[in-house]
């Protein structure tokens, strides 16, 4: 009995060690998994990198959350690897290592690149929805993470990376770019024209810097050292949503900016003194959604379009840049030494263009591979993001960061009060929440798209089938979780006392659960500058998440609401009351 005991707990060893060891091959096989680059897929190129030869091109496939390596004289990819769930960002470290942002795992992923395979050395967890990283001369590694707001600095500790400082911010980040020579790191606002300027050693917030912009895809040193550029668009509230206005630019613009190193850094000079900008666009062809920018050692300055499918190269001070057709919402460009040909990104295709830039014409396209039917969301995500408005000059996305908002106002017909700008809405959780406009003028999502595409955009009438698909994929969009959770500050004793007051109060009359809005439109005393009184409540849904509220912005924040403009209130509030209210909506 006691020998059969022995020869089981022996078999059951042997089949446990079995499982184990096939339990970590998997394990590293998931990290690291290579696939067939001939399979039929969408992968979405988000970045695009080079070694230092040319001979390789790798790419970051965003949807996939593959490796793409492309031998750059075949023109074919040599393999492709699954690292990531989905990849927000990338950039490459000699030749020999990726870094990438995991912004569904919430991971920083170090990927060993050699003999044109990649295995997963590191993963690191980092604040929730990181979007962007990049690299100082020190090798510090800055993560941007969007909805918390918060950017994290990695350092390398006995050869693994180490959450080293976390730095909250007044706003949400995306682009970083360390200023090695004066120890400084920028950090952009991922939806408005905020800059932040921290301190490299100590990590720290020295001040805030502000320009009209929104959507600033693109932050890069000048060659001299002496500038930084900017990609970015501009809604102007001023301006209105009639043909001449968005032919001219006026509506909406895409900008090359040029602003002084010294000028951001120092409060005491002029921040734009000895800047400039660079149109991206002009009548009868806009540049809408600039996407990306790089400078070359001799200055060639070279920015891809998304929302209209193009690339473009000049010099700084040159008026307009030099355009030329490529792929699918190109999103990343490389440039050889000499500038002689630029390799482009185009997401949507799954391709790379090859554009010799002295005859501006595209002489190769590399594909990734072949690309499997599109479902209806992934047709509505691709009309999100192209051009569909008059000339080109802006997309969906142009006005909707990432579905979210720019957090500008326009002024548009498609809501019935023509002459009174109103705050751009968001578009996360908007599924169910009918009708839509701030007005309350459309009954359902796919009219408000065709409204909003023909009498905003000045585009042209959409198909029954395309506004289906754009509704589908906004549908998809969700509000984040809480930017209290976000930032692990929830103070749930208040939330349940402002719940408590919230229903007190009857706030949920008009903002209802589960969706926090109601159907009906309201006078609730903010008429607009028409004369126009009522309107739809907006979900209060990832209200803390928002800048500003009310139609004409006129609240810069939730204590404000209640504090200055006492929003339907019958009593006013004591400060507990107030900061009980605020934590239950920003627990939403």
């Amino acid at each position: 009995m006691h020998r059969l005991c022995s020869l089981i707990l022996m078999i059951l060893a042997v089949q446990f060690v079995n499982w184990t060891d096939s339990q970590d091959a998997a394990a590293q096989s998931f990290d690291s998994q290579p696939v067939d680059p001939q399979r039929e897929t969408l992968r979405y190129p988000e970045k695009l990198h080079r070694n230092a030869d040319l001979s390789r091109l790798y790419t970051a496939n965003r949807k996939s959350g593959t490796i793409s390596i492309v031998d750059v004289e075949s023109r074919q990819v040599i393999s492709e690897t699954k690292v990531a769930q989905r990849i927000s960002d990338s950039f490459l470290l000699n030749d020999h290592q990726l870094f990438i942002t995991d912004d569904v795992a919430h991971q920083v992923i170090v990927v060993a690149i050699e003999k044109d395979a990649c295995q997963v050395q590191q993963k690191i967890d980092v604040r929730p929805y990181p979007v962007r990283l990049s690299l100082d001369d020190q090798k510090n590694i800055y993560v941007s993470s969007l909805w918390p707001r918060v950017v994290t600095k990695l350092s390398l500790q006995e050869d693994q990376w180490t959450r080293e400082k976390e730095l909250q911010l007044p706003f949400a980040p995306r682009m970083i770019l360390p200023l090695n020579e004066q120890g400084k790191v920028l950090v952009a606002d991922a939806f408005g024209g905020r800059l932040a300027v921290l301190t490299a050693d100590s990590f720290t917030l020295d001040h805030v810097r502000e320009f009209p912009a929104h959507n600033i895809r693109g932050m890069q040193l000048s060659a001299d050292g002496e500038k930084v550029v900017f990609v970015h668009q501009m809604l102007n509230d001023l301006a209105v949503t009639n043909t001449n206005d968005i032919h001219w630019g006026l509506l909406m613009s895409n900008d090359a900016r040029w602003l002084s190193v010294e000028g951001i850094l120092d409060l005491k000079k002029d921040f734009y003194r000895n800047g400039h900008m660079q149109p991206i666009g002009e009548a009868n062809r806009g540049g809408g959604d600039p996407s990306s920018v790089i400078i070359s050692n001799e200055g060639h300055v070279a920015i891809t379009m998304a929302a209209t499918n193009e690339f473009s190269i000049g010099k700084e001070y040159e008026y307009s840049l030099i355009r030329t057709k490529v792929g699918q919402r190109p999103t990343s460009v490389v440039l050889s030494d000499d500038a002689r040909f630029a390799y482009v990104a185009n997401s949507y295709d799954d391709t790379i263009s090859i554009v010799d830039t002295k005859h501006h014409e595209v002489t190769g396209t590399i594909s990734l591979g072949p690309q499997r039917e599109r479902d209806i969301v992934e047709q509505g995500e691709l009309l999100f993001h192209k051009g569909l408005s008059m000339e080109g000059w802006m997309s969906c996305h142009s006005c909707h960061t990432d579905g979210h908002t720019n957090g500008m106002a326009n002024d548009n017909f498609s809501d019935g009060s023509f002459g009174s700008s109103k705050r751009v809405l968001s578009l996360l959780g908007r599924n169910d929440t009918a009708p839509f406009g701030w007005r309350g003028l459309s009954d359902s999502m796919e009219s408000q798209i065709k409204k909003s595409v023909k009498l905003t955009m000045r585009g042209r009438d959409l198909s029954d089938e395309q506004a289906s698909a754009l509704a589908a994929y906004i549908n998809t969009l969700q509000v984040p979780e809480s930017i209290d959770a976000l930032q692990k500050t929830v103070n749930h004793k208040s939330v349940a006392r402002g719940k408590k007051l919230f229903n007190q109060l009857d706030c949920a009359s008009c903002h209802a659960p589960p969706s926090y809005t109601s159907a009906d439109t309201y006078d609730v005393g903010l008429d607009d500058t028409e004369g126009n009184e009522l309107f739809n409540p907006p979900s209060l849904l990832g209200i803390g998440h928002r800048e500003s509220h009310f139609h004409d912005m006129r609240a810069k924040s939730l204590v404000d609401v209640f504090k200055v403009h006492k929003h339907q209130l019958e009593r006013d509030l004591n400060k507990k009351e107030r900061a009980d209210l605020v934590a239950f909506l920003r627990s939403l």
